[in-house]
């Protein structure tokens, strides 16, 4: 196991996929590890894990697993890895494909895979490229480990899933609300799941008088998203904070980097996202026990050999990992150690003070934005308060001033879920970084 580690940490470049042996952490498989470089300037590096596990048959021979937590859009270095630096006697792989291009497990004609058209917008966009333009699966020792299309569509009879469908599979599976505005209706009355921290929010009087509060809140004051995160604030145990993220994204837009401070948040999403729970039985519980079935058969028929060590690869979506992880411990293998690779870097400019000196965009988002942040939301109540007036009292419009002032909430509703996800740091995202495993 010492001898495969070593391999890969030698070929992987320093600056593009970091190998680190850090603390074994079960949870960790997607992180933002932030580096300090010349000029006052910040690094920041999203990282996916690759644990290494280990077990020991009772004839003598070892068999390792490294489990390569995946994300599905990277930088060409991150997805080169996987076609010439991957040293593993066999590879297994997640990819739900047509079953015409699949047979006994390998993958007939690679050449006819293509990406849909949202993965590649969604690439441009972040100026990155999509995994499946990146990687190679035609090598001979990989092995397909997951459904095809037509199974996938087998396996969702009885759901909601038209089988007849085209839309993207994991789009299909999808456990998020129909409805894209659920989210922003249910914030007017309570906190996002992610910020509701505070054990007293079961008792029926607190819970109404906050809810009385709120909505006087998006009513009756300037900025009312700032008033009702102060609220949210105010009753969460233990309090949430400024997430790290605000910063250095805040920077950038200031600088004009703009596609830095998306590729930022994005990056963001994916570590958040990985904290959830995730319950969806088809999109994730049952393609992995599928993958774990196929990569135990494969390891058995390659314990030909005896005292060898027998190695393999499992390349799944880091979402999927969790319980990957627990299915492994499970057939008795033991995690030995992790280590990080990395699939971008966003580089921040320094804020703050930088040699003795203030950054002049430290002195921009000081000095201007966050004044004219409240003098547009104080222009916004008032202009929104007078109209309502003039409806009420003067035409007697009710109908004009609903809509005025659903328009007035579906605004700074809108900014107040922002705020939540992108610069509150809550409990979900308390450990951003992964201070644990910086090494």
């Amino acid at each position: 196991v010492a001898c495969l580690t070593l391999r890969i940490e030698t070929k992987i470049p320093v600056r593009l996929s970091t190998c680190l042996r850090a603390k074994i952490q079960e949870g960790d498989f997607v992180r933002l590890l932030p580096r300090s470089i010349r000029g006052g300037r910040q690094c920041i590096e999203l990282q996916t894990s690759v644990t290494t596990f280990e077990r020991e048959l009772k004839d003598g021979q070892r068999e390792c697993v490294q489990l390569h937590a995946q994300i599905h859009f990277g930088t060409r270095n991150y997805f080169d890895y996987y076609n010439k630096e991957l040293t593993c006697d066999t590879v297994h792989y997640e990819l739900l494909v047509d079953e015409e291009l699949v047979e006994d497990r390998t993958l007939k004609y690679p050449q006819l895979l293509t990406v849909s058209p949202a993965d590649q917008q969604m690439a441009l966009q972040y100026g990155l490229i999509c995994q499946v333009d990146a990687v190679d699966y035609s090598s001979p020792n990989w092995i397909h480990a997951d459904f095809t299309r037509q199974e996938f569509l087998n396996q969702a009879i009885g759901t909601n899933i038209n089988p007849s469908t085209t839309q993207p599979l994991w789009a299909l599976a999808s456990s998020s609300a129909t409805w894209p505005g659920t989210d922003a209706a249910l914030a007017i009355f309570k906190p996002p799941k992610r910020l509701t921290t505070s054990q007293l929010s079961n008792h029926s009087l607190i819970v109404g008088a906050t809810i009385i509060i709120r909505i006087l809140f998006w009513m009756l004051v300037p900025a009312p998203e700032l008033s009702v995160l102060l609220l949210d604030w105010s009753k969460s145990q233990p309090l949430f904070g400024i997430s790290p993220m605000a910063l250095p994204v805040l920077e950038l837009l200031v600088s004009g980097k703009f596609l830095a401070a998306r590729q930022l948040l994005f990056a963001q999403v994916l570590v958040s996202g990985q904290l959830e729970e995730n319950g969806n039985e088809l999109l994730i519980k049952r393609r992995n026990n599928l993958a774990m079935e196929i990569m135990l058969k494969t390891l058995e028929l390659d314990n030909s050999t005896k005292g060898s060590v027998k190695s393999t690869a499992l390349l799944y979506g880091a979402g999927h990992c969790p319980n990957l992880y627990q299915q492994l411990c499970a057939k008795g293998f033991i995690a030995k150690e992790i280590c990080w690779r990395t699939a971008w870097s966003v580089f921040v400019p320094s804020f703050g003070r930088t040699n003795g000196m203030v950054s002049s965009n430290s002195m921009v988002i000081g000095l201007v934005i966050v004044p004219l942040y409240f003098l547009l939301g104080g222009f916004d109540w008032i202009l929104t308060w007078q109209i309502i007036l003039k409806d009420l009292i003067l035409t007697q419009d009710l109908w004009d001033a609903s809509v005025v002032e659903i328009s007035y909430l579906i605004r700074h509703v809108a900014l107040y879920l922002v705020f939540a996800k992108f610069i509150v740091r809550d409990r979900a995202s308390i450990d951003l970084f992964n201070e644990s495993n910086k090494q």
